[in-house]
């Protein structure tokens, strides 16, 4: 089952994309299909760099820019290299500072849901952290914060 992972760290969206770019003005009423969607673009430069960097696949880049919890072993190194580049991982490790300030960013008008966010990444920071390997701990984080958002009701 594939969950989103729009509330990932800090319960807002790290994946600064609008989607995938395929369309033109042309193509925007025609019904999308393999031949004619074209390569999937991501909007922001650290998205389109771990694309790049980790050779991820169609699959793999379409659900990363869907949000959604990855299930290859490339999809999860994706996004570990994505967390990375965003603060919230630091060479393989749960980055608590960098993930700290996310939280702060979530709701910040918002004291309870604040302490909230913060609790759900003090929790899967200590839960994820104990991989040894980045991939799978990036994994983990998304996996135990999409579910305590979801508990919480972070949205």
């Amino acid at each position: 089952m594939k969950i989103h992972v729009c509330v990932l760290l800090g319960l807002i969206c790290l994946l600064d994309v609008e989607g995938v770019q395929r369309q033109t003005k042309q193509q925007k009423n025609k019904p999308q299909t393999k031949e004619n969607q074209g390569p999937l673009k991501a909007n922001d430069p650290k998205a389109a760099a771990c694309i790049s960097q980790t050779q991820a696949s169609e699959d793999e880049v379409a659900s990363f820019l869907r949000k959604e919890i990855p299930e290859t072993d490339n999809g999860k190194c994706l996004l570990a290299c994505y967390l990375d580049a965003k603060g919230v991982m630091s060479n393989g490790k749960f980055n608590s500072a960098g993930a700290q300030k996310i939280a702060a960013r979530a709701y910040p008008n918002n004291v309870a849901k604040t302490g909230q966010v913060r609790h759900v990444l003090t929790h899967c920071g200590t839960v994820a952290s104990r991989e040894t390997e980045k991939c799978q701990l990036a994994y983990k984080l998304a996996d135990c914060t999409t579910t305590l958002s979801d508990k919480f009701k972070l949205y």
